[in-house]
């Protein structure tokens, strides 16, 4: 993993955000060791900035000359984030301090642009204490699924509202493809498109021929994936079982599908591995893997939020 405890809590303001709001102090008490916790720390910190980045989120694509499509809440060319980032030279870098250049990261908020601007305007100042800077980044993303469902991941087992069983993958290997369409399957059989997330969730439901297996069992969810924890990545590649969540942007109570909720790890699989189940080392699904961003000298692995995928598929979950 790219950074240690120690260097989380280098990266971090000193002490905590003056204020915490119930539902951060609910998960924080999940955190062995609280606020002690250099995690617990990144948790709360990272919390305080994406409220702050929410409620001024407006502000901040006004500053990068960002335009809306209709009914988008997050324009379709960038994602937004917060947590702990790599320093790329593609970034505008005079406001990192001595110990993010020290140890290649920064903590703070970015705008990954896929416009491919020249990062020539300065970062955005988010109203927070100390002020957090909104930092433009310019990525290119490369989805690891072609346009073939055989040649993706399955995230997990899912069932309907009305029963229909299958399996919850991208939606970005089914496009092109309507509901109620065949999907060819890679155990050579034949599904069916059941449902696909609206907005800019990536994620589908794809009923199969066989049903879900007696022995498997639900699979928990976590609502609130920690910047800077272990998480597992079964790509289909291969297994990693100790990436790291670099940073995230989610909102466990509005799983608005027009906001694209993505978590980021630092391992990045290969074409074929979109799909694939990202979870956290007590076994909750964080994420279905989606592809990478890659930077001008950086690269990272992209996750769908899970919680708005089954959200927005009205889907359960199994494993």
């Amino acid at each position: 993993m790219p950074l240690s405890l120690q260097a989380i809590s280098r990266l971090l303001p000193p002490g905590l955000p003056g204020s915490i709001s119930e539902e951060a102090s609910t998960v924080l008490r999940r955190i062995e060791g609280g606020a002690e916790n250099p995690l617990g720390r990144a948790f709360l910190w990272s919390y305080y900035v994406l409220q702050s980045y929410r409620d001024n989120f407006s502000s901040v694509i006004d500053h990068f000359e960002v335009e809306l499509e209709r009914d988008e809440k997050i324009p379709q060319r960038i994602n937004p984030s917060v947590g702990f980032f790599p320093i790329d030279q593609n970034i505008y870098t005079r406001f990192l301090s001595p110990v993010a250049l020290e140890l290649g990261f920064f903590f703070g908020a970015v705008l990954y642009d896929r416009r491919w601007l020249p990062p020539d305007i300065p970062p955005y100042q988010l109203p927070t204490t100390p002020r957090i800077g909104v930092v433009q980044y310019p990525v290119v993303f490369i989805p690891h699924a072609p346009l073939d469902p055989t040649n993706a991941a399955t995230t997990c087992w899912a069932s309907a509202a009305d029963k229909t069983e299958g399996i919850l993958t991208c939606k970005h290997a089914i496009a092109g493809l309507s509901r109620r369409s065949n999907v060819a399957m890679k155990d050579g059989s034949t599904g069916r498109l059941i449902d696909f997330a609206p907005g800019s969730v990536d994620a589908a439901f794809i009923e199969t021929q066989s049903g879900i297996p007696t022995n498997v069992k639900p699979l928990a969810i976590e609502s609130h994936p920690i910047n800077g924890s272990t998480v597992t990545a079964d790509f289909r590649s291969h297994y990693i079982g100790n990436a790291q969540i670099l940073s995230s942007w989610y909102f466990a109570d509005n799983l608005d599908p027009y906001n694209a909720m993505r978590v980021y790890i630092d391992h990045w699989g290969q074409p074929s591995d979109s799909g694939s189940l990202v979870s956290s080392g007590a076994g909750k699904g964080v994420g279905i893997y989606t592809g990478e961003f890659t930077g001008n000298a950086t690269q990272q692995g992209i996750c769908q939020y899970l919680p708005q995928a089954i959200d927005q598929l009205n889907l359960k979950v199994f494993i």
